[in-house]
């Protein structure tokens, strides 16, 4: 009977095993990485073009995004196989199974089948053999879902690294090392500017991209303007520059940056109040383009400029800002997941008297994600929106820390919405 059961409970665990790879290759293949329910509809799309029909649903289902009742059908399954190109999910088991049997004689594959290791390169880098990290992460592929995974890896690493400059020339000396660092890394929160020096000297040089130069001008200059130090002027002209760029080219992440700096210059050139309307309107016709994830990012970068600049709240008095504000905040069914919705959470709650009709609102929670490269913005966000609501002795702590803290970090766009 325990043979019985043991034997269960390997096969059990295999099959989860075997699915959760399918799951991985699946993205990895449509070249899209699922964080809600509108990917799956893309997914859907691609395999419907190319002759595999299934539904959003099922696919959301099978990825975890709705709640699934039982295991995936084999038919289900064995459809995704040929998409992949297996002919059943069967066949598709025995070819992992092998590659996991290779893997465990394998140095090379330590851990993972394939030329990268996340283990591997992980002891690279704290033995600083730079020419090893630098060819593991020259086999890295680009759509591979490890990507978030890897990028975070890298960043935390190289900020606490001993030899960070060593490493930060390592990195920009390959193509890999500057994507997945100097273009998909950011540290908001940027000890003793380590990362915006390693902008200005590592990767300014290298720019070969206007959009990559748009996101390193747009980090620098308003890093600056929030903490009240002076701005680059050759990096402001080229950002005066660009306003006429197409927008409908930048990545949302990039959108975000330029909507924030365009409303902080215009503040400091004392136009915004005149241009209030226009960049309002000019966010949200270039958000109905992105999913709610990739808006709420949009949405809160320019929150922080607003509120920066004084204006946030003339900003709701324009109906169709305070209407996607509040869809943004409704849609994440009381579970925070990015620094852009703890934003528009503790948005929501300061001025919920003033925007909300009715009183249709969640108590507000805690991030549910770490974010190890902005703990000051968690950190500030969060006790700012627990001051909306403490009393006693807890409030006079969270007035006396919140307030310098928030200076001191670059964080001081909060103090509007704590008024």
């Amino acid at each position: 009977m325990f043979s019985l059961c043991m034997q269960k409970i390997t096969n059990e665990s295999y099959d989860t095993l075997y699915v959760r790879e399918l799951a991985k290759r699946l993205q990895q293949k449509t070249g899209i990485e699922v964080k809600e329910f509108a990917d799956c509809k893309l997914i859907s799309d691609k395999m419907n073009l190319n002759g595999f029909h299934v539904s959003a649903h099922t696919i959301a289902r099978f990825l975890g995004i709705l709640k699934a009742n039982h295991r995936p059908y084999t038919s289900t399954l064995n459809l995704f196989c040929h998409y992949l190109e297996f002919e059943t999910y069967a066949d598709f088991c025995k070819t992992i199974q092998n590659e996991l049997d290779t893997a465990l004689y394998s140095p090379i594959d330590s851990f993972q089948t394939g030329p990268f290791s996340l283990v591997t390169l992980e002891i690279a880098l704290a033995n600083e053999d730079w020419k090893s990290v630098q060819h593991l992460l020259n086999s890295f592929e680009k759509n591979s879902p490890l990507k978030n995974e890897l990028v975070m890896l890298l960043g935390n690493i190289v900020r606490k690294h001993p030899k960070q400059k060593e490493l930060l020339n390592a990195l920009i000396e390959i193509e890999n090392g500057r994507w997945l660092f100097y273009e998909s890394y950011v540290d908001e929160d940027d000890p003793n500017s380590y990362y915006s020096d390693a902008l200005r000297t590592f990767y300014q040089s290298n720019l070969t991209d206007s959009n990559n130069q748009i996101f390193l001008h747009c980090f620098l200059i308003s890093k600056a303007i929030y903490e009240k130090k002076p701005v680059d002027e050759k990096m402001l002209s080229s950002i005066m520059l660009n306003e006429n760029i197409p927008l409908k080219n930048l990545h949302f992440h990039e959108l975000s940056r330029y909507f924030e700096i365009q409303i902080l210059l215009d503040f400091r050139t004392k136009k915004l109040k005149d241009k209030l309307t226009f960049h309002l309107e000019r966010i949200i016709e270039h958000c109905q383009r992105f999913n709610r994830y990739d808006t709420c990012w949009i949405v809160a970068r320019c929150i922080k400029a607003l509120a920066f600049s004084g204006q946030l709240k003339r900003a709701f008095q324009y109906g169709l800002f305070t209407e996607m504000v509040l869809n943004l905040y409704r849609e994440m069914d009381n579970k925070i997941e990015s620094i852009a919705e703890l934003i528009i959470q503790f948005t929501v709650h300061s001025f919920q008297k003033k925007i909300v009709k009715n009183n249709t609102i969640f108590p507000p929670v805690r991030i549910s994600a770490a974010h190890d490269n902005e703990t000051n913005s968690r950190l500030v966000i969060e006790a700012s929106t627990s001051l909306l609501y403490a009393d006693g002795d807890i409030k006079s702590m969270l007035e006396k820390n919140v307030y310098s803290f928030a200076k001191k970090t670059g964080h001081s766009w909060v103090f509007e919405l704590l008024k």
